[in-house]
């Protein structure tokens, strides 16, 4: 039988690290998993069949449980760990992954691929394949900011009417408020708010062109280059959040949620917008290839008119708001589909949520 040399996403040295066998103990793993970095490894036979899998949070339950480091790992190992066959593309063990996650198993991350014949050939590592294709992500923003974002996208009749509804909003909950616009552009909402009388505004964005707009266009507002990892400055911090045609251009639209749910305080609202593209009852994601560059990417998922399917997501906005609720504490509190001029029903969704404890 032939048996894959090299991993397409782990190195082969990586890969190669972290197999361990039955008759492995827990102290051996610990050495495996301590060396690779990895914070798992995965159980196979001489033919390297998978057998198992187990994480670091595996040992250190067993060690709580037995106070013993020469239990064999068959004993603790994960014997039905989830799967996938080496026939996947990367965008769809993405949204595989996500589809999980968004179910409620968030502690998904490495996933072992195997053949038909359940030999394995391959691991993915989620996080790390998350921040390879962020990197791409990122210079794809810089390239949309070749046009005026928000001029380009409000000069049509549709999304003039999301503004409308979103500024009604926001004159109903901002007034004396903390207001973030996280995804800001060149910061309108921003301006909208302040002149609605919030106390402070914040607006955030990756692309530091877009930054650069918003603080010439709106010098009463405060702006910054940041993705969602890193605002933990702003925990608990602000009345009102609005991340408005943010979700369907992010990867992991989970994490960044509850990033988002984070920086704000109990009883605060949060403001999703976003299209509702969907077919089908799930969410469908983009065709996109881990080896496209940067420029190909812009002209298959950019914003800001470039690209063809414009997101990595499109999502079904009833099953989105059915998530939201379940993984986070919040309520939704309005609901409002937007028709297109065709009579296409809620083209648009806007959909604001209450952060309950």
């Amino acid at each position: 039988m032939k048996i894959r040399n090299s991993s397409r996403y782990l190195n082969k040295e990586k890969f190669d690290s972290i197999l361990a066998g039955k008759e492995d103990t827990i102290i051996d793993i610990m050495k495996i998993i301590d060396t690779a970095g990895l914070r798992i490894s995965l159980i196979v036979d001489e033919k390297r069949k998978l057998q198992g899998l187990v994480t670091d949070g595996d040992i250190r339950r067993a060690i709580l449980k037995e106070g013993r480091l020469d239990i064999k790992i068959s004993k603790i190992m994960n014997t039905d760990p989830f799967i996938v066959s080496e026939s996947l593309s990367q965008e769809e063990l993405f949204k595989m992954t996500l589809e999980k996650i968004s179910e409620g198993k968030k502690k998904i991350d490495f996933i072992p691929i195997v053949n038909e014949d359940g030999i394995l050939v391959d691991a993915f590592s989620f996080s790390e394949a998350i921040v390879a294709f962020k990197e791409r992500i990122k210079l794809v923003r810089d390239l949309e900011a070749q046009k005026n974002h928000q001029e380009e996208m409000y000069s049509r009749e549709l999304h003039r009417k999301r503004r409308e509804i979103i500024t009604e909003l926001l004159k109903q909950y901002v007034y004396n408020k903390k207001f973030l616009d996280i995804g800001c552009a060149e910061g309108m909402y921003c301006g909208i708010a302040k002149k609605m009388g919030a106390q402070e505004v914040v607006g955030l964005d990756i692309s530091k062109t877009k930054i650069e707009r918003a603080k010439a266009k709106h010098a009463e507002c405060e702006f910054y280059r940041k993705d969602c990892h890193n605002i933990i400055k702003y925990y608990n911090t602000f009345d009102f959040i609005l991340c408005s045609e943010v979700l369907q251009h992010i990867l992991d639209y989970q994490k960044f949620i509850e990033e988002s749910v984070k920086c704000l305080r109990n009883y605060g609202y949060i403001l999703f917008s976003t299209p509702n593209l969907s077919h089908s009852k799930t969410h469908e994601f983009a065709k996109v290839s881990d080896k496209m560059s940067s420029i190909e990417l812009l002209y298959n998922i950019g914003g800001a008119g470039f690209g063809r399917q414009n997101a990595l997501w499109k999502f079904n906005t009833e099953k989105l708001t059915q998530e939201i609720e379940n993984n986070f504490p919040l309520k939704c509190a309005e609901f409002i589909g937007i028709d297109a001029d065709d009579g296409t029903k809620n083209i648009f969704t806007v959909m604001l949520f209450e952060k309950i404890k």
